[in-house]
């Protein structure tokens, strides 16, 4: 399956979807751990820059372990999705050059 096709059939099934501010187009999605220090690193980025995005909190046996494995290929947090490029990312530096570049003004 491609991984467009992948996204839209396990992303509208994820129960617990939680939008850090508020935002009526989210655009990226971050799969991340709390205990996680580089998922907290990331946290804080978009914080501080107010970036809207959904949180999905990855825990054995969660939805988003699946969607991680699924999308990403590995279990590895953080993990960035962008739906409105496609793009999807492992790596907190990775992660917040990318959104620092595309969504911070």
């Amino acid at each position: 399956m491609p991984p467009q096709e992948a996204k839209t059939q396990l992303l509208p099934q994820h129960k617990n979807l939680t939008s850090k501010t508020f935002n009526p187009i989210i655009m990226l999605i971050l799969i991340h751990r709390e205990d996680c220090h580089y998922s907290a690193k990331v946290r804080q980025f978009m914080s501080d820059n107010n970036v809207s995005y959904i949180s999905l909190v990855s825990q054995k046996g969660s939805p988003s372990r699946e969607i991680l494995r699924k999308l990403g290929g590995q279990e590895q947090v953080p993990f960035l999705i962008d739906t409105d490029t496609g793009t999807m990312m492992y790596e907190s530096a990775d992660i917040i050059n990318y959104v620092g570049e595309h969504y911070v003004r």
